[in-house]
């Protein structure tokens, strides 16, 4: 793995080896697999991203560790692989510039994976996707079920539309066509072919149609597509919070009205 895939990786997801001096949590990741660890996350994040209730600190929280998803779905693309099992790495929670709490999820080594062999990328893909839902993600989201009561089903239906938008942000930068198909073979694997008891659920949460909305322009600017929201964020159960311009719960009409008001105070 270049330097160059690792800067990406430590801007975009958060996976790093750098330590911040002005953290305001750290974690081990193994902890989050637990109700004690995860009540602590909670506990501490709640908080600062002005949750009204563990409900909504729960989902922002499967949402924010939807970025290790997009950085194993990038790797695998790339056909190289950092170990990411949660023994591995500390959550790290910070400021991020832009003013909310990031995650970050720093490795206590750099631990390089084996690559496919020649010819068995496809049989390589299936087992590291198939390993990191069932092994990782699926605990994780369990663990926050239970101690926040966030439906399961919901907290899954949160990943699919932030990791279509990982996927565009890779094919938008790929260097190549090659690299972009590569990008969107994987994600039709993800989507249709993983095994629904990847995920211990009746269906593969990801495999699910994606919608779009329509965001109003800048005078002079043509209006812009947007993927609609899988799940809601829980935003609406925020200080000060209301349902998101993409998210499902909002109807047709909401979202007209929502879209002429944005349009005024574009004028």
């Amino acid at each position: 793995m270049n330097s160059g895939m690792l800067t990406y990786m430590d801007g975009k997801f958060g996976v790093t080896q750098a330590v911040r001096s002005d953290r305001l949590h750290t974690m081990e990741g193994s902890l989050l697999a637990t109700d004690e660890g995860m009540r602590e996350l909670l506990d501490v994040y709640a908080p600062l991203m002005k949750a009204l209730d563990l409900g909504a600190a729960g989902a922002y929280a499967t949402g924010r560790l939807s970025s290790l998803c997009a950085a194993v779905q990038y790797m695998v693309a790339h056909d190289v692989l950092i170990d990411l099992s949660p023994e591995r790495w500390r959550l790290e929670l910070s400021w991020h510039e832009e003013g909310y709490c990031q995650f970050r999820y720093v490795l206590k080594e750099m631990r390089l994976l084996e690559g496919p062999d020649p010819g068995k990328r496809e049989e390589w893909r299936e087992r590291v996707l198939s390993g990191f839902y069932r092994e990782q993600v699926g605990p994780f989201v369990e663990a926050v079920h239970r101690v926040s009561g966030m439906d399961t089903g919901h907290l899954w239906r949160l990943f699919p539309s932030r990791l279509r938008y990982a996927v565009d942000s890779f094919c938008s930068s790929a260097e190549s066509s090659l690299l972009r198909e590569k990008y969107e073979d994987d994600w039709s694997f993800l989507t249709t072919k993983l095994e629904p008891e990847v995920f211990g659920r009746k269906r593969n949460p990801f495999d699910m149609e994606l919608r779009t909305v329509i965001y109003p322009g800048k005078p002079g600017e043509p209006d812009k597509t947007l993927w609609m929201k899988t799940a809601c964020c829980c935003y609406y159960r925020t200080e000060g919070g209301k349902f998101c311009y993409t998210c499902p719960r909002m109807s047709d009409r909401e979202r007209e009205e929502r879209m002429e008001a944005l349009r005024a105070e574009m004028v």
